[in-house]
């Protein structure tokens, strides 16, 4: 096999420990291919060599799958062994190196208790940087690290695009014999390069040489540090080029699309517009219609409210600041409950940074004491060091610890770890629609608008993407934006979710689960406490 004709794949399979490479690169132009070579070619000559290559969807695994049993067995070192597993998703060596493939879409948990050198994210577009964390402790005990994110970034929001961000974003560049550089960018007229004879200068016009490109790194400093990206658009693959056919539909596509974003997206491997969204920024004006923050804090104080409950959604850490680009923040807000309407005021909500967990835990509970709260949701989020500090100062009792679930999983229920008291699991795709739904009908309202709007932007951070569960169902969840904080939308779904369970309202399924819980909540006859006043945190 020979990549001469495909200049990108040195990229691919270089052996580069530690730091991470990106390839942010079209369709067709044989990543998933490299990929597949790389494993089999390092499997035979790295002895010991652990490699696991994640996709989000079955399906894209499947297709994978196939392509390296292929690969593998047109290497002329392919000996089957009886003795070593050498199936579609798991491949053992005399040598010791092993090849294992996982699907990991909604959730981590294929990936716990993994253990390997190499780690190779594909369509990592579709991924969700929420699971990047778990994901990446698969190579905590290894002494050769190597990590590579591929895929093509349909949108400024995806994981990959977020990941090539923070990388030396290397392009192909062509220097025509006139001198100009041609760069396949929409801000060098990309464009115009593409013409009948193929590809061309967009200054003069004359023919390029696509061999004769060199990858120009915007932000070479990065390339020390081993955080290399490159990207690779189809019109500057020779194999494309050379091939009267490939290069004549595109020349015809570009001049007959209808969508420009489309071309852009599948023949350049440029992102274009955001994802869809469930909600708009006027949704968010109009549930502003409350006035003064201070107002309803009054009424809260004043012990106005059925409840006041709170939610919060711990903030994350990452080892490389200075290039993060994700705003990764705590978020607490606290919530209303009119008597009789059961409408859900949003009374409070402040984004922390650059503060230990103890500082942050301990204005959070003063906070929500002072405006009255009676319950707490949190997210599990980064472990029972915040979670701790809060049930200093709240019982546990009435501190929920949330783990989001996978759309196919139950609305609410009780955690599968025994260790820990008042964890539960919530489905985050019914629960985040059911927040969306509240807000479009008027359901949760908020002070004015130019005292919310740095926090209420978040919402406008969720983007729905379709996905397949394990059993083959099409169906959606929400992503996170890669590149833009969602903090505020989680906090606030943890205080709704919880408001509604003290309401009564029917989120657990197992009424044996739901009086537990609700005696746990209460610690007491449910017809004793429904007149207290009280908040739900977040």
């Amino acid at each position: 096999m020979s990549f001469i004709d495909y200049p990108f794949a040195w990229a691919m399979l270089n052996f580069q420990i530690g730091g991470f490479t990106v390839l942010r690169g079209s369709r067709q132009i044989a990543k998933s291919t490299a990929l597949s070579v790389r494993q089999v070619l390092n499997a035979h000559f790295m002895p010991g060599l652990k490699s696991l290559y994640v996709t989000p969807r079955g399906q894209q695994l499947a297709t994978y799958a196939n392509k390296l049993r292929e690969t593998e067995r047109a290497c002329t070192l392919y000996r089957p062994d009886s003795k070593f597993r050498l199936n579609l998703r798991f491949k053992e060596f005399a040598n010791g190196s092993q090849i294992e493939l996982l699907h990991i879409l909604s959730e981590a948990g294929p990936a716990r208790g993994k253990s390997t050198d190499e780690l190779l994210y594909d369509e990592f577009q579709d991924f969700d940087m929420d699971l990047e964390t778990e994901v990446q402790q698969c190579q905590s005990a290894s002494t050769n690290p190597v990590t590579i994110f591929s895929g093509t970034s349909l949108t400024t929001e995806t994981a990959l695009e977020a990941k090539f961000a923070q990388s030396s974003q290397g392009y192909w560049s062509i220097r025509c014999s006139c001198g100009n550089w041609n760069i396949p960018l929409p801000e060098y007229n990309v464009l115009d390069m593409i013409r009948p004879k193929g590809p061309s200068c967009v200054k003069c016009s004359r023919l390029l040489n696509v061999y004769s490109g060199q990858f120009v790194h915007a932000k070479p400093e990065l390339l020390a540090q081993k955080q290399v990206g490159f990207h690779v658009p189809q019109i500057i693959v020779p194999a494309v080029v050379n091939n009267k056919n490939r290069w004549d539909s595109i020349v015809r596509l570009l001049k007959s699309t209808q969508n420009i974003k489309k071309f852009y997206q599948e023949l350049l491997g440029l992102p274009t517009e955001e994802g869809v969204r469930e909600i708009t920024r006027k949704n968010l004006e109009d549930m502003c219609t409350l006035g003064e923050q201070e107002a309803l804090q009054k009424r809260a104080r004043a012990k106005g409210y059925e409840w006041v409950i709170s939610g919060c959604d711990w903030g994350g850490t990452d080892p490389s600041i200075e290039h993060k680009l994700r705003v990764s923040t705590t978020v607490h807000a606290v919530l209303g409950i009119r008597a009789g309407t059961h409408e859900f005021d949003i009374i409070h909500m402040r984004r922390y940074e650059g503060m230990d967990y103890d500082s942050i835990s301990a204005d959070i509970c003063m906070n929500h004491l002072a405006l009255g709260g009676y319950a707490i949701a949190t997210d599990v989020g980064v472990g029972m060091a915040y979670n701790s500090a809060i049930r200093k100062l709240i019982p546990s009792e009435r501190h929920l610890m949330i783990r989001y679930m996978g759309p196919t999983a139950a609305y609410f229920n009780e955690s599968d770890s025994p260790h820990t008291i008042n964890e539960w699991q919530l489905n985050k795709t019914e629960s985040i629609t059911d927040l969306y739904n509240a807000v479009k009908r008027g359901r949760i309202r908020c002070y004015k608008w130019d005292q919310a709007q740095p926090m209420l932007l978040d919402f406008l951070n969720v983007f729905r993407a379709p996905c397949e569960s394990p059993g083959g169902v099409t169906t959606m969840r929400y992503l996170p934006s890669a590149t833009k904080p969602s903090d505020t939308i989680q906090a606030v779904n943890y205080a709704y979710v919880l408001g509604r369970l003290l309401l009564g309202e029917p989120l657990i399924a197992d009424d044996s689960i739901r009086l537990r819980f609700e005696h746990t909540l209460r610690g007491t006859a449910i017809d004793m406490i429904m007149n207290l006043p009280g908040a739900i945190s977040r």
